[in-house]
Parts: C-alpha cells; sequence; structure tokens
C-alpha cells in the first residue's frame, strides 16, 4: 500500500496483455486507487471533476518508486446531478512515467480497469467503466466474465481514440533537408534503431510519437536502439524541423512496428511493436 494524507492506499501491479496461464508476462503497470481525502487535502483537476488527486510531486515520486514504465492513478467520481441509472461508473484517471505524467497510455488503463473490477471497487452487475482524463477524453473498458468453468479468465475490451499517423516523413529529408528533417533519412533512422537501411518502410508522426514501420517482425524483434540518438535527432531536431499544429504535443518516444503474418511465431499475429520512450525514462 502507499501513504498520502496520513491514509494507506491500495496498489497493485498488474501485468497487462499478459499470455494466457502465463505468470509474469506482458507488460506490468502499478495501479494506485485513490480513496476519499478530506476536504482541501487534496486538489481537483478538472475535467476529472470531483475526484482529488495528491499533488503533482507525490504522484510522480511514487512512479518513481514503482520504477516501472507506467504507474496509474484512479479515483471514483460521484455520479452527475439526475444520471441515468444505467450510466457507467465512472472514474478519474492519470498516468505518471518515472520521469513525468502523460496524456494517455494503454497498457496502464488496461491494468487500471482490471485493478477496479477485481478489487470489487466496481458496482455488481456492471459490465464496463468509463475514464475521465485531463488530456484524452472518455476512455470506456468492456469486461466480459470468464466462462463458467473459470476457463481463460475475463477479457476486456477498450475504446481509445485512433492517432492516425501522416504521411511518409522520409520525403523531407533528401538534398536540402535542414538538419532535424535530415535525422528522419532512412539511414539516420535505422542507425537509431540499430537495424538495415532496407528494413526502413515508412517514417510518420501521430499525436504523441513517431512510428517507425520495418519490412518484417523479425527485424522488429532485432532492434537495438542507440537511445541517445533517438533522443537528440528523431525526437528533438526532427520535432523543432517539423513543426505541426496537429502535433502540437512534443513526441514522447518511437514505436517500431511491422505486419504480422508469414510462418513461425508470428503467423498468428496481426502486428508486432515496440516502444522506446527515452525522454520519459521508458527505454
Amino acid at each position: 500500500a502507499c501513504t498520502a494524507a496520513s491514509a494507506m492506499l491500495p496498489c497493485s501491479i498488474v501485468d497487462a496483455f499478459a499470455a494466457e496461464g502465463g505468470e509474469f508476462t506482458g507488460n506490468p503497470a502499478a495501479v494506485v486507487v485513490l480513496g476519499a481525502a478530506a476536504p482541501g487535502a487534496w486538489a481537483p483537476r478538472s475535467p476529472c471533476e470531483g475526484a482529488h488527486w495528491p499533488e503533482d510531486a507525490y504522484l510522480l515520486a511514487v512512479a518513481k518508486e514503482f520504477n516501472l514504465s507506467e504507474t496509474a492513478y484512479v479515483a471514483a467520481l460521484p455520479a452527475a446531478d439526475g444520471a441515468d441509472a444505467a450510466a457507467l461508473p465512472r472514474f478519474g484517471l492519470r498516468w505518471f512515467t518515472p520521469a513525468a505524467e502523460v496524456a494517455l497510455c494503454g497498457h496502464a488503463t488496461l491494468a487500471a480497469a482490471h485493478a477496479l473490477f477485481e478489487r470489487g471497487a466496481v458496482p455488481s452487475g456492471a459490465c464496463a467503466i468509463a475514464f475521465d482524463t485531463l488530456h484524452s477524453g472518455e476512455l470506456v473498458v468492456e469486461r466480459e466474465e470468464a466462462a463458467s468453468d473459470g476457463a481463460g479468465g475475463a477479457r476486456y475490451a477498450m475504446d481509445f481514440p485512433a492517432d492516425p499517423p501522416g504521411g511518409d516523413m522520409r520525403a523531407a529529408a533528401g538534398e536540402g533537408a535542414v538538419a532535424g528533417e535530415a535525422c528522419l533519412s532512412p539511414a539516420n533512422v535505422a542507425a537509431a534503431l540499430g537495424v538495415e537501411d532496407a528494413q526502413v518502410r515508412t517514417v510518420a508522426r501521430g499525436r504523441f510519437d513517431y512510428l517507425v514501420e520495418l519490412e518484417t517482425p523479425s527485424a522488429v524483434a532485432a532492434v537495438e536502439p542507440n537511445l541517445a540518438a533517438v533522443c537528440r535527432g528523431m525526437l528533438a531536431n526532427a520535432d523543432a524541423a517539423n513543426a505541426d499544429p496537429a502535433h502540437p504535443y512534443p513526441a514522447r518516444g518511437v514505436i517500431v512496428a511491422s505486419a504480422g503474418g508469414g510462418d513461425g511465431e508470428y503467423a498468428g499475429v496481426d502486428f508486432v511493436s515496440r516502444a522506446f520512450f527515452p525522454n520519459l525514462n521508458i527505454d
């Protein structure tokens, strides 16, 4: 348990996206369930109206202590006046890495939903919950209970905002490109990620991250990034050179992905991906 404002707060470490029956697999996230606070002890943060949060410095310190890629903080929200009885239970949700608060995180949202259901924090009979977030709007997570024989465990479905990346940014990385644009050339991207030039198919920018598409899943598995080069080149310089009102946030990091399929271990997989966020102490 964590301690805040002289209260013990329940916390869990949840392995999200874990293989069925596989202990210590998946992507771990810490989840801290915030209880009711004395008036004025914690500060409400819009748009999670009604939720009371400890100071940001405390939330960051706890995330550093867990030292996982993400720590999720959840707080129950009061029902709105006149809300329909069938309205989804609502919780405020925020995510912190060991270095900063982030605007959106998938696996920690899944972990938070699982922790709330397993702890009995969700009203009996509810099969979905809604999270109010500071920067990503409403996120809904639905839970499908395990089969009557208990096989397979509960399953979850998450409704997240789409973040389609823009066009291939390598078009600006040719002759005459400024330093930031040039860092997105296939040769420089490949060098930063530790792969062959020919493996780089596309470099694009989404709302929060750069997306690098490689030719094969095995190339994604083989990535050995030079994290200093990723920070210095692909993130800082490229952002400065490619200022875009559609992408007002500094890039958090780089997602490296490819289509799945084919033979071998990726035959039944739609896609594979890895993420590197050295600016957020996630590598």
